[in-house]
């Protein structure tokens, strides 16, 4: 959705249609609040589905360009199955299509600025299909009359320490997906950079003095040794951060929580936010398959889906927690 916002302030001299997915019932493409944008030259940012659902909302929303209105479009995805049938998914959706956002642009902007600033933004979309303000966005209206309300996070991050060839690979593959990534290691980094990458020369604790570590943030410790890992997890362990994750062992975790809890007193639930042995178990081996292996698991925890069934781990991790309970109760 952001991404759709700063094409349009990329773009001030064309025209264009956003479409929204304002509801949804049963089997759909994409839920409510999926977003597409649609600019004069042709260009499109986002989706709301693909296939059938977006290639006839396109074609209505081509037909919108430069207009300043807007319709709102119900999709049945539910037809009895035949070689000619449209969409036989089995659900419905409502689709906003307008080209009235184009007044907008100071409140998107507004929104562009917040998410910038590491600021969450509500935004609402008004429901008053008659009136003259049918389909423009607004920072604020009367909730009662509001057909859609969104509330805009701040972006994934992605922080991966150590910037060996796993670290590489799981930093790269992080920024395709979207996520603000940071490539962390005191060594140097010798090979040509990712423009879109933020490559840092310095050590965990340093660089979090500066930086925010927020809900939205996927921390993931591949450093070239365990003492490494070790400071950084010392950081890293009581902070907000959504993910956590360090490669090694179930021996090497062990020891290092063992030494961790003879030094500091920490809640029992704060090792629960560790993810390690790291990544879902592919039986991986080459390094872009450790890289897979390691986001497909931080992707799941963002989308809050149980990683347990996709680990052949579960049984290390509990033996992990039980040692470091028992350090902690001789402690």
């Amino acid at each position: 959705m952001i991404t759709c916002f700063e094409s349009i302030l990329k773009n001030p001299t064309q025209s264009f249609v956003l479409l929204f997915v304002v509801q949804h019932q049963g089997s759909v493409p994409q839920e409510t609040g999926a977003m597409l944008l649609l600019s004069s030259d042709g260009n499109l940012v986002g989706t709301i589905g693909g296939g059938f659902l977006e290639f006839s909302c396109l074609e209505k929303a081509k037909k919108l360009l430069g207009r300043n209105t807007a319709v709102l479009e119900r999709i049945e995805m539910n037809a009895k199955y035949s070689k000619d049938a449209k969409a036989i998914c089995g659900g419905s959706v409502e689709v906003l299509i307008t080209s009235k956002a184009t007044k907008q642009v100071e409140e998107i902007t507004k929104i562009v600025a917040n998410e910038k600033e590491g600021k969450e933004t509500t935004f609402y979309i008004d429901c008053e299909e008659n009136s003259e303000s049918f389909g423009m966005l607004f920072s604020e209206v009367n909730e009662e009359k509001t057909l859609l309300k969104i509330q805009l996070e701040t972006p994934r991050k992605l922080i991966v320490c150590g910037n060996g060839h796993c670290g590489k690979a799981i930093a790269e593959l992080g920024n395709w997906l979207g996520f603000e990534t940071t490539l962390l290691d005191r060594r140097p980094y010798l090979e040509e950079k990712n423009t879109e990458i933020l490559y840092v020369e310095n050590d965990f604790g340093s660089f979090v003095k500066e930086e925010k570590i927020d809900r939205n943030t996927a921390i993931v410790l591949v450093h070239k040794n365990h003492q490494e890992d070790r400071e950084a997890l010392e950081f890293c362990l009581d902070s907000d951060a959504k993910y956590i994750g360090m490669i090694g062992s179930k021996r090497k975790v062990a020891f290092l929580k063992d030494a961790i809890l003879e030094e500091q007193s920490l809640p029992e639930n704060v090792w629960d936010k560790l993810y390690t042995p790291i990544g879902i178990d592919i039986n991986a081996k080459k390094v872009k398959d450790i890289a897979l292996s390691v986001i497909t698991e931080i992707v799941a925890v963002f989308n809050e889906k149980d990683t347990s069934s996709l680990k052949s781990f579960s049984r290390e991790r509990e033996l992990v927690k039980n040692v470091a309970s028992r350090a902690s109760a001789t402690s």
